[in-house]
């Protein structure tokens, strides 16, 4: 991907998390971060760059007290829309860069595999083809196998979820199958998380590489969802080698 296109996809994702959180500020939210920015610019004449930090740490504030107040479902919206944009600018992966495209799911093989065949491509050489047929493998997660307890039920999930839907692809490498690895996001969610979080998927510990997940996985397991329900649920990395 060029450098321009790249940073267009990165306005565009920030755009939305910026969109989302400044949609649940309340109007005295807004005029605390007016009064900070307009402080700021005042003060910059003389502090520079403390006065510019100062008016950070009072947006970061008032972003925090709107986040607070939010439901739980809110939350998970705008904390899997800003892991959209960690994606998009390029958290770690096999690959120099990401790249990013767009596919639509013509099946779905289990609760971490999907075929996509590719709708629009980026610009790089090593982007796929418009047209061209995809095995996706979801990055840092693991699903039950189809032959596992719940991995039927896994997979059935993600067909509701995705089967049939446009997605935008974040290739981070290319595994030892000939499959990319990639981060789905759908609808501003990153599906990869959202299985974690509803208990389809665990997270692999070997490949993993956002701490976020770990978390999810904890609250799905109290939670009792999905997989975690059962009483001694087996890792699918052990399930494979029995």
């Amino acid at each position: 991907m060029t450098q321009e296109a790249t940073g267009r996809c990165n306005d565009e994702a920030l755009t939305r998390v910026v969109a989302a959180i400044i949609g649940r500020l309340t109007p005295a939210d807004r005029q605390r971060i007016e009064a900070a920015e307009a402080q700021a610019d005042h003060a910059g004449l003389h502090l520079g760059a403390s006065a510019q930090a100062s008016a950070d740490t009072m947006r970061r504030k008032v972003i925090g007290d709107a986040v607070a107040r939010m439901g739980d479902h809110d939350k998970a919206i705008i904390t899997r829309a800003a892991l959209v944009v960690v994606s998009l600018l390029g958290a770690g992966g096999a690959l120099a860069e990401p790249l990013t495209y767009t596919g639509q799911v013509a099946h779905v093989s289990d609760a971490d595999t999907v075929r996509v065949v590719v709708r629009d491509t980026c610009a790089e050489a090593a982007c796929p083809s418009v047209g061209e047929s995809l095995r996706v493998r979801l990055a840092e997660i693991d699903a039950p196998e189809s032959d596992q307890p719940y991995g039927d039920e896994a997979a059935a999930a993600l067909v509701d979820r995705i089967d049939g839907s446009m997605l935008q692809i974040v290739q981070t490498d290319t595994d030892q199958y000939g499959r990319v690895v990639a981060q789905l996001v759908h609808q501003d969610v990153w599906i990869n998380g959202w299985l974690v979080g509803e208990g389809h998927a665990w997270v692999y510990p070997q490949y993993a590489e956002s701490p976020e997940l770990f978390e999810w996985q904890s609250e799905a397991r109290e939670a009792q969802r999905g997989l975690w329900a059962a009483d001694d649920p087996v890792e699918p990395w052990l399930w494979r080698r029995q």
